[in-house]
């Protein structure tokens, strides 16, 4: 007759085998994809004739909704209410009203598009920190005040910028992302095995990636030819088309650290199958104002 195992043991091994099935990722279902593949169908031919067809003045309104609403979603994850959600929403807002005057003039461009460069290299170094299970921030309030206002305000300028500049660079830019996404999402799926930062995000594996880096540039690029308005020789814009699939690789895992930090799924729950707005423009974020930075210093070394 087999010995009785106490009651207490039974417990905590069944906890036990509840949190190692919890934790482990586990890849969307059919029924998970469906909501994201329809939201996408809304929005995106949406978006583009938004950015295609608008004025300036329209694109900005369009954006300013979207960074208002994500300015709303960071004092979520960081769990602000009252008085601390109202200085950085107004802080958000202030800051790009006044970048939005000033954002075309020569000398003001690049020290901001150049700064936002500068801040999100330092935030890939945070990111290689963290996946080595290493912290290079302090918790105080005022560092994510200050890390949020990078992310948020250089990359709606930078919108505004490329919208001003040629509309199809600005179309380009999100079919580049859009593609990147996609690529990852469906290469992670088919043959993602090794993580790439499992320690910030499991999901993202070295197969969604090399994907991304393979096919997305050629997507940016195919947008500017068929418009005629490449600024850059076709090599030159695939190199720069690297760079921002790599800056939106850094913008989508920073956002998943600090979902991790605030104990977060999601930054919302407003566009179903891909949660709030913010897990929506995480990558637009970093590779906005990285595009734009890069294509300023390019012009300027000519």
């Amino acid at each position: 007759m087999a010995p009785t195992v106490p009651i207490w043991r039974r417990l905590t091994r069944l906890a036990r085998e509840s949190c190692l099935v919890i934790s482990s990722p586990a890849k969307p279902t059919a029924s998970g994809l469906m909501p994201r593949v329809l939201t996408a169908a809304v929005l995106i031919p949406l978006l583009i004739g938004t950015l295609w067809l608008g004025s300036l003045r329209l694109t900005a309104l369009v954006f300013g909704g979207f960074m208002a609403i994500g300015a709303f979603e960071w004092t979520t994850l960081m769990r602000w209410q009252g008085v601390a959600r109202v200085a950085f929403m107004t802080a958000v807002f202030a800051l790009c009203a006044a970048g939005a005057v000033v954002f075309r003039l020569p000398q003001c461009a690049l020290p901001i598009f150049g700064g936002a460069l500068l801040g999100w290299v330092g935030i890939a170094l945070v990111l290689v920190g963290a996946q080595r299970g290493r912290n290079f921030l302090p918790s105080g309030d005022l560092v994510w005040a200050m890390l949020g206002l990078v992310a948020l305000v250089p990359a709606y300028l930078a919108l505004l910028w490329l919208q001003a500049t040629d509309r199809s660079l600005l179309v380009g830019v999100f079919v580049l992302i859009w593609t990147a996404d996609t690529a990852a999402y469906f290469a992670g799926r088919a043959w993602g095995v090794r993580r790439l930062a499992d320690r910030i995000s499991p999901g993202k594996t070295w197969a969604g990636a090399l994907a991304a880096l393979l096919l997305a540039p050629w997507a940016g690029l195919a947008v500017n030819l068929i418009a005629g308005t490449s600024p850059l020789s076709p090599l030159a814009m695939i190199g720069v088309g690297s760079l921002v699939v790599v800056a939106s690789i850094i913008g989508d895992l920073f956002e998943s650290l600090v979902k991790r930090r605030g104990g977060f799924k999601d930054s919302g729950s407003l566009l179903p199958g891909h949660g709030g707005v913010l897990d929506r423009i995480d990558s637009l974020l970093a590779a906005a104002p990285v595009y734009v930075a890069t294509l300023i210093f390019m012009a300027n070394t000519r």
